[in-house]
């Protein structure tokens, strides 16, 4: 077995059964691969729901307690048995030819973590368009120039199964609401192994964001940054100065702003940007408070 799908969900089966229905439909001739959906504790049967879509190769379902995104990519990787991991957030759907694109990037980078693009499939929603915006912005700052990258989603990862393993996987000690992946870039990196890009292994996102839960999900990403830098300081690694650092590249960043059409969706995306900005300052500063007065286990808001 070549590749493992590994799909960690929970309670979203319109999501998984789209992205399940997506997968049916590549261009996989001659690769072996099988999906396993790492069920995080849904209330709902999944493996009916999995039972339902028209597959032509091997689905299982593996459940756990509902322990987060990393614990369901834990477990996915514990009952796989392809030679290499894919792991697919529940709410992309791959392109016709993305096995057969990452097949190609495996095949040159059979050590490297690679990393597939992210788009927003969801073109009407300005809440979408502008984290999508944000998401280039990161990558950017984080990818372009460089021999190896060094920071790649999780939503669309690949890797061999072994290394994965070898570095214990995904924290799942990390506070539940974001940046665990760029903490297990971190580890990746750190034990001497690349990372790449593969910019035309592409899924779309289908995120659906309204405002309020725009504002949260940058919340919540200020809230596990400032644990990601903390951790780093602990580690010797740079930490706040890093980060200020983006900031002195964002008028470069920003110039994807200038491809959206429409004056007014121009300034709510500028809007949203600022948002983004208010949210995650908020939740950084917040988490801070939490570990030097408060209880920095607790996860709640």
């Amino acid at each position: 077995m070549q590749y493992s799908i590994v799909i960690p969900t929970y309670n979203r089966p319109f999501h998984l059964k789209a992205c399940l229905a997506s997968i049916a439909e590549m261009d996989t001739a001659g690769i072996s691969f099988e999906v396993l959906i790492a069920d995080d504790g849904s209330d709902y049967c999944v493996k009916s729901l999995a039972e339902s879509v028209d597959c032509a190769f091997p689905v299982s379902v593996a459940r756990g307690q509902h322990g987060g995104v990393s614990a369901a990519r834990n477990l996915g990787a514990e009952h796989a048995r392809g030679t290499f991991l894919i792991f697919l957030d529940d709410d992309c759907r791959p392109s016709r030819n993305w096995l057969r694109k990452i097949d190609t990037w495996t095949d040159r980078f059979p050590d490297s973590l690679i990393g597939g693009r992210l788009r927003n499939g969801l073109k009407d929603n300005i809440c979408s368009v502008t984290a999508q915006l944000i998401l280039d912005m990161v990558y950017r700052r984080s990818n372009r120039g460089r021999r190896s990258a060094r920071f790649l989603a999780g939503a669309n990862w690949v890797m061999k199964r072994s290394a994965y393993l070898e570095l214990g996987g995904c924290d799942t000690e990390f506070p539940p609401y974001g940046a665990e992946d760029r903490e297990f870039c971190d580890r990746w990196l750190a034990s001497g192994r690349a990372m790449h890009f593969a910019e035309d292994a592409s899924v779309e996102h289908h995120h659906t964001l309204n405002i309020r839960s725009f504002a949260n999900m940058y919340y919540c990403y200020g809230r596990g940054a400032y644990v990601y830098h903390m951790q780093r300081r602990q580690n010797g690694l740079s930490g706040m100065f890093d980060k200020f650092l983006f900031y002195a590249h964002v008028p470069t960043l920003l110039s994807p702003v200038s491809r959206v059409k429409g004056l007014s969706r121009k300034a709510k995306v500028c809007l949203l940007m600022g948002l983004w900005q208010l949210a995650n300052i908020y939740g950084y500063l917040r988490e801070a408070a939490r570990w030097r007065y408060g209880n920095p286990r607790s996860s709640s808001g």
